[in-house]
């Protein structure tokens, strides 16, 4: 068996980590789920790493003994092998319990499915960059009901026109798409020294963990065929399609739009700043000051200094005490002298989810 192991060579080993991928996708589900979790910032990434350390000794284990219990041959051919495992190791009742608990464990894992993949359009659609009535909640179980029924939708159709092979292809380069596209975006993220990025987890090795995982990303395309190719080019022109037409229209400028320059002109002119821009900025006359931000007829003004567990609260709180028409929240950063003021005038997520309040 051992001997054997690589029956295809090199090419089949990595045919079958592309294939497979979809396997270990689960683990990075509860991000989805962020913000109903404590503490998310230490929870997540040690459940990450717990969750997926845990399943690769299962994941290795099982296929161990079953490759070494049952001809290869048999295998190739058979659509339940862990219910031909366990029934030929102890017998058709232990068989049958394998089958179920089996089941079982498909639905919960369809169930945390629909969970985490019904939020990530709920969310663009609370951002403006999908239709409002996707941002719908049940009046009574405050769940995304209308992403729900669009995401199990849509799971049917694949499920009842393609086979299982291509849906396994199709998941595993999405998959594979979404953490190169997570890759990309920590190195855009870090090197555009976004204002508002500030994580409270950072990965160890960077940037090279995020090189290799976009260039090892590519490889596992490359394996697994054409038609996941010309999969993601169509969602991508569709993405693009809805963007152009929607989402443009409500979004504000992207952060590699917006900074993206600042690295390239890093690697191009080895960081040569253009100092007569510099020089305009501090030479400005009419320097912006915190009194002309101030609405006159503001009841309430509520500072904000970033470090707040619940602004929405503060806002409440403001809300109730105010005697006036308005209120006004104030964004108070500190920044050192040096600091071209461009970098921190972007709003950071917490101030643009009150604005939409």
């Amino acid at each position: 068996m051992i001997q054997n192991m690589f029956i295809h060579g090199n090419i089949g080993l990595f045919s079958t980590v592309a294939f497979v991928y979809i396997s270990y996708a689960g683990v990075t589900k509860i991000a989805a789920i962020a913000e109903e979790i404590k503490n998310p910032s230490r929870n997540i990434p040690l459940a990450i790493i717990i969750s997926l350390v845990t399943i690769t000794i299962v994941y290795v284990s099982v296929t161990y003994v079953l490759v070494g219990n049952l001809p290869v041959e048999d295998i190739k051919t058979d659509i339940k092998p862990i219910f031909t495992l366990v029934h030929f190791l102890g017998g058709e009742y232990f068989g049958y319990a394998a089958a179920l608990l089996g089941v079982i464990t498909l639905i919960s894992m369809a169930n945390s499915g629909v969970l985490a993949s019904s939020r990530f359009p709920f969310a663009m659609a609370r951002d403006k960059l999908m239709p409002e009535f996707m941002s719908r909640v049940h009046p009574n179980y405050l769940t995304p009901t209308a992403t729900i029924i669009l995401t199990c939708s849509i799971m049917a159709l694949v499920i009842l026109f393609l086979d299982v092979e291509k849906i396994a292809k199709l998941a595993s380069a999405f998959t594979v798409m979404m953490f190169i596209s997570a890759n990309a975006c920590v190195i855009i993220l870090r090197e555009t020294s976004v204002q508002w990025y500030t994580p409270t987890y950072r990965a160890p090795l960077y940037p090279f963990i995020q090189i290799f995982g976009i260039l090892s990303g590519f490889a596992l395309l490359v394996f697994l065929g054409l038609f996941p190719f010309i999969a993601i080019l169509v969602i991508t022109g569709i993405g693009i399609i809805i963007y152009s037409f929607y989402g443009i229209k409500t979004t504000r400028t992207g952060v590699l739009r917006r900074y993206g320059h600042r690295p390239a002109l890093y690697l191009i002119y080895k960081q040569q700043k253009n100092y007569t821009r510099l020089k305009a900025a501090f030479e400005r006359k009419n320097q912006a000051s915190l009194e002309t931000k101030l609405v006159s007829d503001a009841g309430v003004v509520i500072p904000l200094f970033g470090n707040e567990k619940s602004p929405d609260m503060l806002i409440e709180i403001g809300t109730a005490i105010n005697e006036k028409a308005k209120i006004q929240a104030v964004n108070i950063t500190e920044v050192p002298d040096q600091t071209y003021l461009d970098a921190v005038m972007e709003e950071n997520p917490k101030i643009t989810a009150l604005k939409r309040k």
